[in-house]
């Protein structure tokens, strides 16, 4: 299609000669009206699911802080529970959470996405699900009658010495607490924590107390 061509005059100062040059004609990114509306609803419909996608990652967010537990690091004195002798200890900002969900399909699946040290995770697998069934048990949920799907997450590094097995168990049951839904407070998660030998119950009772948000000596979330 031809294009009439045009000129802009550009007045200069008197005496000189007036500047001529070339008009360009408007182009439109839009093929007519009609594309221009559907490009328009288009641009509206993705920015409605950008604030929906954001509302939802919020939500989410603040449904798995409620299950937060926060590892611990024994600076001096690892066995100060069982001997009575002073100890340093310390609570650390990194938690594991979990999000508990329950399935039409019985049976259980366990979603470990804790970052880990190499091997710990395989390491640790026995007692990990063992601690995990006698959660279960203490809440009266059997995922042979009722399925359930158990994720786990957060910035905590499983690895030996920071607690992450009482971690683990703390944001479990605070998340069934969620999922069934039940109040706990921090005795009843306490009382969910496994039958151990009386060293390992000691080293869990300290877990458990830095574990637990607003715990003395712990961290507040």
């Amino acid at each position: 299609m031809h294009v009439p061509s045009a000129t802009w005059t550009i007045p200069l100062s008197r005496g000189t000669s007036n500047l001529h040059l070339p008009c360009v004609p408007t182009m439109s990114e839009y093929v007519d009206p009609l594309h221009e509306k559907e490009v328009e609803q288009e641009i509206k419909r993705a920015r409605t699911a950008d604030s929906r996608r954001s509302q939802h990652e919020r939500i989410g967010e603040a449904f798995l802080s409620r299950t937060r537990a926060f590892g611990k690091l024994i600076l001096f004195g690892e066995h100060f529970v069982v001997y009575k002798v002073p100890a340093l200890v310390a609570a650390v900002s990194a938690y594991t959470d979990c999000e508990c969900a329950f399935t039409d399909t019985p049976g259980l699946e366990v979603v470990d996405d804790r970052p880990a040290v190499p091997g710990y995770k395989v390491e640790k697998k026995a007692e990990g699900d063992e601690a995990i069934s006698i959660v279960l048990k203490h809440f009266k949920l059997d995922p042979a009658q009722r399925g359930m799907r158990l994720t786990f997450g957060g910035d905590l590094t499983a690895v030996s010495g920071i607690g992450a097995s009482a971690a683990q168990v703390v944001a479990l049951s605070r998340a069934i607490g969620l999922a069934l839904p039940k109040e706990l407070s921090d005795d009843d998660v306490r009382s969910s924590k496994p039958p151990l030998s009386h060293l390992e119950r000691s080293r869990l009772q300290t877990s458990f107390a830095l574990a637990l948000p607003g715990e003395r000596g712990g961290v507040r979330g």
